[in-house]
Formats: structure tokens, C-alpha cells, sequence
């Protein structure tokens, strides 16, 4: 099968002049501090626990490369309309461009994900669709992180 006649073209164009698109925001979640705690050691990030004591005495913000692992989880639950992995399209992910932390997160603060697709550029053999990602963190006015993500779609 060609591109033009792959059922999803139409869909992909469609989403091309969408843009901007809000896909809405995810639900609530946090980040205990035994998950703050794993991710640190599964990151192979020294802890000195006479410093900074573990599980529920810890003291410091969670880990902002593990706010930044949590993105691709939250637009896989919203995803984009119209668009999911079949017979006729797949997703690559091309990982995040201009990551900014803007604020800490403390464990157990709730946060949730408001994403945009910014953009959908044609390029040979696919399509870049491009989201922008607000993380938000109950109780602070500003979105605590901001990230552009990137990923390819394949009309096969």
C-alpha cells in the first residue's frame, strides 16, 4: 500500500491544520516518597542518607528527571484523536526538546499533565507531531515543568 492510499492520511492532515490542538489534561497523581526514593537509586543517584534520611523522613524535592520520566505515560493516557498504533500507522518516539523546570516538587504534592499538539510537519516517510507539555503541581499557580515532545508517525 502507498502512503496516499493509507486510510490514516486523511486523519494525519486533518490533525495537521487542528493545530494548535489541546488534548486535554491527565488525572491526579503524586509521587510518594519511596517512589522518590527508588527512582533516585534505580537513577544511580548517591544518596547519603545520614543527610538526606529516606522513605517518609525524606526532606529534599523529587528528582526532576523523575518528573520528566512520567510525560510520556500521561500522553499515552490522553493520546491523540484519531491516532493509534494499527496495521496503517506506528509512533517513534523522538524523547524531549526544551525541558525547563520552572519550580520543585515535593513528595506526595499531586501533579497532573496538560499537553498540546503544537504542530504536525510532514517529512519524508512520515509525519512530526509535536506536543507541549505543562506539568502542574496542586497548590503552585505556574506549571512546575514545561517540555516539547516530539514523536514520528510512520504511515505504513
Amino acid at each position: 500500500m502507498t502512503v496516499e492510499m493509507n486510510p490514516m492520511l486523511a486523519e494525519v492532515e486533518r490533525l495537521q491544520q487542528s493545530c494548535p490542538l489541546d488534548l486535554g489534561t491527565s488525572g491526579w497523581t503524586a509521587i510518594s516518597k519511596r517512589e522518590a526514593d527508588a527512582f533516585d537509586r534505580v537513577a544511580g543517584i548517591e544518596v547519603d542518607f545520614a543527610v538526606h534520611p529516606g522513605g517518609p523522613r525524606r526532606k529534599t524535592a523529587v528528582n526532576p528527571f523523575h518528573l520528566l520520566a512520567l510525560l510520556s505515560g500521561f500522553a499515552s493516557d490522553l493520546g491523540v484523536p484519531g491516532i493509534e498504533t494499527t496495521e496503517y500507522i506506528t509512533m517513534l518516539n523522538y524523547g524531549y526538546d526544551d525541558v525547563e523546570w520552572h519550580s520543585p516538587v515535593e513528595p506526595g504534592v499531586r501533579i497532573r499533565d496538560h499537553v498540546v499538539l503544537t504542530d504536525v510537519i510532514e517529512r519524508p516517510g512520515g509525519f512530526l507531531m509535536v506536543q507541549r507539555h505543562e506539568l502542574e503541581a496542586e497548590g503552585i499557580p505556574d506549571p512546575v515543568m514545561t517540555a516539547v515532545s516530539p514523536g514520528f508517525a510512520i504511515l505504513l
